[in-house]
């Protein structure tokens, strides 16, 4: 052979070992597409919220389309607390079930916080810390002030003049208060 049918021979093994190669890293990476996919599966909203750490931004919309904004403060699978504006006192409790949608939340697969967000106290223990003090619970775009007097597995009680009215834990919307009432 001569040096040109060599080169020619060499650049033909060189397109022919490209042509495997890129074949090969197509199923590699139409593989790793499937296996992302069938992770993406079994990935809930609160698997991506919960990427979220204490202090990001959030702006989310609860039933009827009642949009809420402010920084994280701590949240567990069945809500999340903001606060909604600066050095206000005040904090918003969203139930996970409230919450229909959440602006550019977080595509995670795994979560790897290198912090907790705190304990994470079921929401009827966080709210019983507030027991006594004025809390105002949103449902279906009503909202309702008073005196929290009672939490239970599935329901909290708030003061209405003499009486009282009690809700069920799964039609709240939002629950606002005073974290230093909380402290």
């Amino acid at each position: 052979m001569t040096g040109d049918e060599d080169q020619v021979s060499e650049d033909l093994w060189r397109e022919a070992a490209g042509r495997v190669q890129a074949d090969q890293d197509i199923d590699v990476l139409m593989e790793a597409r499937g296996l992302m996919i069938a992770e993406m599966s079994d990935v809930t909203a609160v698997d991506r919220r919960r990427a979220l750490v204490a202090g990001d931004s959030i702006r989310l919309a609860v039933r009827g389309r009642r949009w809420l904004s402010g920084k994280l403060v701590s949240q567990a699978a069945d809500y999340l607390v903001l606060s909604p504006s600066g050095e206000s006192p005040d904090r918003i409790l969203v139930p996970s079930h409230a919450i229909s949608m959440v602006h550019d939340l977080p595509h995670a697969l795994r979560i790897d916080r290198p912090e907790p967000l705190g304990r994470e106290l079921p929401w009827n223990s966080l709210l019983r810390k507030l027991i006594g003090h004025e809390i105002r619970i949103e449902i279906d775009g009503e909202s309702l002030a008073g005196p929290l007097n009672w939490v239970g597995r599935d329901h909290v009680s708030i003061g209405a003049g003499r009486d009282s009215l009690t809700c069920m834990w799964s039609s709240i919307d939002v629950v606002r208060f005073d974290y230093r009432a909380s402290s």
